[in-house]
Formats: C-alpha cells, structure tokens, sequence
C-alpha cells in the first residue's frame, strides 16, 4: 500500500487505502505516521519474510505482512541502546528482539517529518543531527541547555550551529542524565570549549539548572532566554533574517517575563542595537481551573470559558457529567475566582475550542484536542470568517468566537469555524501591527504551526497583504528548535556587548 513520491526519503500512502489504513490505525485523526525504510535493515527483514526472491520486483509488490517498529523506549523514557537493558526493561512489550554485536555509542531517535505542501520539521534526529546550521555572522561558542520538552542543545563555533539530536522530555531522571550526557558527548565530538552557557527563563527546568552549573564549573557567563523570544530568534538565526520584523508565538505555554504563563504573543522585533523583543499583545487569557490539572481534563477549560461568557446553560448540558464539574461551577462563577492560574496559550484556546464544541474533553496525549480538531475542520472547506475576534489594546479577544462554535451545526463545521475565524482574527492583529511599525516581514513559530490549516491558511492570507511570513524550514517549530534560538540570543548580545 505504499508508493514512491518524488522525493526518495518519503513514502505516501495510496489514496484509495488511505481511508481504510485510518480507520484502523488512527479513527479520529486526519493524519497517518508512516516510517520510512532509511537503513537496509529493514529491507532485508521483508525481504526474509518473503523467502529471499531474487531481482528487485517485488520491492514493487504488496505483502500482507506488517510489522510494528518503534523506538526502544518505554513512554516518556529515553531510548534504549544497551542490549541487556532492553531485554530487560522491555521484556513484557516487544515480541522479538533484534540484536547486533557491535554496541551503540550515541543513540539517536528517528527524524520525522510532516508532509504537505508546507514541510515542517516535527522531530530532528537521525540523519539530520548533529549536522550543522550556518549563522549570519561568527562569535563566541555557546552552549545553548534547551527547554523542558522536547529538549535538545546547541553548540555553536565560529559561524556554525550544532543542535544534537532529539533528547526528550525532561519530566524523568533517564531524560535529565542524558541531557547531561549529550552535553559532554557533544563537547567532546565537536572539540568545542563554550565561553558562555545560555538557559531558558524558567529557574525549575532541569535544563535551567543544568546550565547554572555548568556556569559555575567552567566558571563561564550564564544567560537567560524568555522561551518565546527564543522561538523566534531561531527562526532569524536559520533564515539570516535582519531589519525589524512581528513576531508572533504560538505554542503551549512558557514563563513570560512578567512571570505568568504566556503562549499566544505578538512581539514587535527590533535589531539596534541588539534583537529587542517588544511585546504588543497577547491572545485572551483564559484560566485553568486546577491549575495543570486542567491540561489533561480540557473539559475544566471549556466550562470556565462558557460560564464566563454567559453561556451557564450549555455548560449544564456538556459538563453536568463530569466528576466535579458540580462541586467547581460556584466556585467559577465566584466575583475574585480563586484559581489564579491564567493563560494567554493559544495550545489551549485550541484545547477550550475541542471542548467546547463537544469534540474532546480529556486529553490523553498531548495535542490531542488540537489534533482531533484540526481533523474535524480539514473534513470541509474553511467557510469565511465573520471577524468576530476582536483587537482590543493590543489583544486578540477570541470570546466572541464561543457563540459561533455553540451554533454550528454539526462538529466539523464548528471546528471548521473556529479556525476560520482565528486565522482572520491573526492575520488582522498581524496586518494592524505591521502597518504601525511600517514592516511587512513576520517571523513565527511555536507548536500550534504544526496546524495545517492555521500555517497554511495563515501564510495564504497574509500573501494577500502584502506580507512575508517565515516559518521554521530545517528545524521543528516545536521546542526542538529553542536552543538555536537560546544560542543566536547569547551570540547577538555577546557580540554588541563586545562592540
């Protein structure tokens, strides 16, 4: 069921078993995860399956034979590379164990890749790092510690970036020593001594903690980088961007510099006489009701954000089943709420929508609201935006979108109209700041561009205006590609300090 594209690295899947292959594998979502053959191995395993034929002919033929192949890890684990571990650790979850003699040094997950019309970067690993980026102009080493999810370091050298491969989440001691580990391999492969060491704002990441000590042995400068700031200066970093530029971040979440939880900003960006970051707005913030409890159970987000528009009927009717929805709606529609944890995320915006509209109230892996969404929305042709969200002070107020998602008649058309509207509501916000600051270059990344429909929709409008809009290229959009940006950060400011 696999044919050939034009591109030897990627394999698509034939339209007319594309269908039947998701409703099998991944019934509620639009996209369908294939792993390409990038070693002989996995040629030769077929290849003994089939009784060894001789020719070519039947890499061309299909086979009932299916194989499941995934990273030797258990979930939110590093990978696995010692045999003795894996027959250990992974005893009771793999079938069969295939073996080699010689040992694995530097592991390294596979690279994955989103396919369309707009590539995007997901995950950059195997065969892609620790290949190098060039950087618009030199300066000193750096090693950049990365963020807390999807974490990878950069180590820069003259006029070259070295970002490892994917690491992982750092929620478990396996991921943190192998930060660790990855840090000394990767000084040690590349023969580079850092001058200075460069983290994220947040003093709790392992990786923010990690980078402080390395400040104190190697009695080296240590900087702090807000996660945002850094989104986007790896952007400009990989495209050699220049001038003054919008920015706009939109992601799960990261400390702002006023300290709340931030992840749907606009940002004028200036260059003199370093990159300066002026924040202009913010997406409406919403509130999590138990705090990052409410990141797995949606449904708490939702239900706050109708009972606070008014909306304290349809609330009853989607929530009234929920294990202590009873117990929090008072306490919601309190004057002086007492959950104090607010958001200006637009990864949770997507997750309010999904819950709203019905679709998804728990989440069970990460995006998963966003994903089914999405999935629901690319069922139809985007209808066209009324322009309900509105530009308020500088923010995009997202509210008024709640009744259109409420009257929609069916999900895929409520999922569809929520992000009609929000890609209008965006391009307006940008357009109005980009005539203000008289630039019509835009420079954006966070997770939520793995959206499909909002990146490309988003790039299509903006078009019509007149505007640039640079996405990531080589590196994910995701925080894989947050060190590059944490080390162009340390680069400019260590070379204007020393101008």
């Amino acid at each position: 069921w696999l044919t050939r594209s034009d591109r030897p690295s990627v394999l698509m899947p034939k339209s007319e078993h594309c269908d039947q292959l998701l409703a099998d594998v991944a019934p509620d979502v639009s996209d369908l995860g294939l792993l390409t053959p990038y070693t002989p191995l996995h040629y030769l395993l077929f290849h003994q399956a089939i009784g060894c034929p001789a020719g070519t002919e039947w890499l061309e033929q299909p086979h009932p034979l299916k194989l499941v192949m995934t990273s030797a890890n258990l979930s939110g684990e590093p990978l696995i590379y010692d045999n003795p571990e894996a027959l250990h650790k992974l005893a009771d979850i793999a079938d069969h164990f295939l073996m080699h003699n010689r040992d694995i040094l530097r592991p390294a997950d596979d690279s994955v890749l989103q396919a369309g019309k707009l590539e995007m970067s997901v995950r950059r690993a195997r065969g892609q790092a620790p290949t190098s980026v060039r950087l618009p102009f030199s300066g000193p080493s750096v090693l950049a510690c990365g963020a807390y999810l999807k974490n990878t370091i950069c180590l820069t050298k003259g006029d070259r970036a070295y970002l490892s491969p994917y690491i992982g989440d750092l929620d478990n001691p396996d991921s943190c020593e192998r930060l660790a580990q990855t840090v000394d391999q990767m000084i040690g492969l590349l023969d580079i001594e850092p001058e200075q060491v460069v983290c994220d704002l947040h003093p709790d990441f392992f990786s923010s903690q990690l980078a402080e000590r390395i400040s104190t042995e190697r009695s080296i400068p240590l900087l702090t980088v807000q996660h945002h700031h850094a989104h986007l200066a790896a952007v400009i970093a990989e495209q050699h961007l220049s001038g003054p530029m919008i920015g706009l971040a939109l992601d799960g979440m990261g400390l702002g510099e006023d300290g709340s939880a931030w992840g749907g900003e606009l940002f004028y960006l200036g260059n003199t006489p370093q990159i300066r970051f002026d924040r202009l707005g913010h997406l409406t913030e919403l509130l999590l009701p138990g705090g990052d409890k409410s990141v797995k159970e949606i449904w708490r987000i939702g239900a706050n954000l109708l009972l606070s528009s008014g909306f304290d009927q349809q609330a009853d009717q989607l929530y009234s089943g929920e294990s202590g929805y009873d117990l929090l709606k008072p306490q919601l529609k309190q004057s002086g709420n007492p959950f104090s944890t607010r958001t200006s995320s637009a990864g949770r915006w997507f997750d309010a929508a999904a819950s709203v509209t019905g679709i998804c109230q728990y989440s069970r892996y990460e995006a998963q609201g966003a994903m089914l969404l999405e999935a629901a929305a690319s069922q139809l042709i985007l209808p066209e935006a009324s322009g309900v969200a509105r530009t308020e002070g500088g923010n995009l107020d997202l509210k008024p979108v709640v009744h259109q998602l409420l009257n929609a008649s069916d999900l895929s058309s409520a999922a569809a109209v929520f992000h009609a509207e929000l890609v209008d509501g965006l391009a307006r916000w940008i357009v109005s700041a980009s005539n203000l600051y008289q630039t019509d270059q835009v420079v954006a990344s966070g997770g939520c561009f793995l959206n499909r429909i909002l990146r490309e929709q988003l790039l299509a409008r903006l078009k019509l205006e007149k505007i640039r809009l640079h996405l990531p290229q080589r590196l994910p959009c995701n925080d894989g590609g947050i060190s590059l940006g944490q080390a162009w950060m340390a680069i400019v400011n260590g070379r204007n300090c020393a101008e």
